[in-house]
Formats: structure tokens, sequence, C-alpha cells
């Protein structure tokens, strides 16, 4: 799968470890106004750290709204996009916070090299990978916020993808 995306803020790139990336440098308050609304297929609730890293995407992919549950199909993504080139295609973000509040930062951090390493249960896979594979079956693309993970988790989050078959691969784009 491709995805197009270019846009005012950036576009996106293949890094260095062959993964999609795109740094953009400002949130567009409209689009982080419009996207904010009560995420009933997830937690129920407004989630504006969410919404204001889906505007700062929303640019590069195509415009977004909430992910209606009657369009959900057995999947519960955050959006879908509703013009352009990426028009119907599903987008489930990773590590954004509900408010982006230092708290919230910190306890994605704290234990995210072992939710990735270490299994709850023997022989299934760590609940950190299980995630992201959670993710990658639900929505045709996943924005992953690499503002709030610290150098060493977004290491052991790429080690990991890396690894994984080139189609699910090519879904994630890191956002900076």
């Amino acid at each position: 799968m491709s995805i197009a995306g270019k846009g005012a803020n950036g576009q996106i790139i293949k890094n260095s470890d062959g993964l999609n990336e795109v740094k953009i440098n400002q949130t567009p308050l409209e689009g982080q106004n419009r996207l904010n609304t009560i995420d009933a297929m997830g937690n129920g609730k407004l989630n504006p750290a969410e919404a204001a890293a889906a505007a700062r995407i929303e640019n590069i992919l195509g415009k977004m709204e909430r992910l209606p549950d009657t369009n959900a199909v057995g999947k519960n993504a955050d959006y879908i996009i509703t013009n352009g080139p990426n028009k119907g295609k599903t987008v489930d973000l990773m590590y954004t916070t509900k408010n982006l509040s230092q708290k919230e930062i910190d306890g994605i951090n704290k234990f995210f090299e072992k939710n990735m390493t270490v299994p709850k249960v023997s022989g299934k896979l760590p609940d950190g990978k299980q995630q992201i594979l959670d993710h990658l079956n639900k929505a045709d693309i996943v924005p992953v916020d690499f503002n709030v993970l610290t150098p060493k988790n977004q290491r052991i989050f790429t080690d990991y993808v890396k690894s994984l078959p080139k189609s699910q691969q090519d879904k994630i784009i890191i956002m900076r």
C-alpha cells in the first residue's frame, strides 16, 4: 500500500531505517478544534492531544473526520480521510496522550521497554508489540507520534517495526 502525502508542512520521506517519516512543526488550531470530538469507539471522551496530532498530519494525508461507528466494519480506528488520494483510508494514531501532560508522557516512557520485551503470559507477545499489531490491523495508516518517546524508546519501537513484513511497515508514519 502506498500513502500519498505532501503538504504545506512537510512531506513523507523514507528515513534511514526505511520507514515513512514526516517532520511537522505546526498544529493548525482549526483542525485540532474540528477533530477534537468524542471518541465514541475508544475511551468515550475528548482527546485534545490526539486531535492535535491528527490536525498536524491532516495537511499531509488529507482532510479527516472522526470515524463514525457505523463506518467501522469491525475496525475501531480513530479517523477516516475524507478527500484527496487517501480518501476512505482509516487512520489510527499511536502514542498520543489525552492532554499532552508531562505525567502522561512520563507514563508512556517509564514502562515502554518492559512492555515491548517482557510478555505477561509465557508464549504470548509482549503487550507493547501486540498493541502495535492491533493498530496495524485496524487501520490503513498508523501515524506514530515520536515527539513523546525518548530516543531509546524510539529505537526499541523502530527495531520491532523493522522486523515486521514490509506491508505492515508501510502503514506506519513516524511523526517528528
